[in-house]
């Protein structure tokens, strides 16, 4: 069990049996640099590497995976245009998030190592009237 690897979707929900996703705007929702809003769409993999410290640092320790992740990758958005995340700067925000998850998931000692944060897709929000 504790070498088992996990994967937590953010922006999104995938149904296992029929591989259809669902969107999750307010999870997906992000401010970039330039104050504009944009949809980003990840998956957090990771892989259970010390039992004790993954069952006793928290109670819900996917939970705070995800919020890690979410806060991770506002920051490495916002750091960026809504351009630059759009199109040239999408693989190191990817980069800056995943980064960042691994130091605060170390800094909490959560027994977990972390395979990759990749962005699935990122869009401009739809319009709304």
């Amino acid at each position: 069990e504790v070498q088992k690897a996990g994967q937590i979707p953010i922006g999104f929900k995938l149904d296992e049996k029929t591989g259809v996703s669902t969107d999750i705007p307010e999870q997906s929702e992000v401010l970039t640099g330039d104050l504009n809003t944009v949809m980003v769409d990840s998956v957090l993999q990771f892989q259970r590497a010390d039992a004790k410290r993954w069952l006793f640092v928290s109670e819900d320790p996917e939970k705070m995976l995800f919020l890690l992740s979410q806060s991770a990758l506002r920051r490495a958005v916002a750091a960026r245009s809504f351009d630059e995340i759009l199109t040239t700067d999408r693989v190191s925000a990817q980069t800056a998030s995943q980064d960042r998850i691994r130091e605060l998931a170390d800094q909490m000692g959560m027994g977990v190592s972390i395979i990759a944060h990749q962005i699935q897709d990122t869009h401009p929000p739809a319009q709304t009237n």
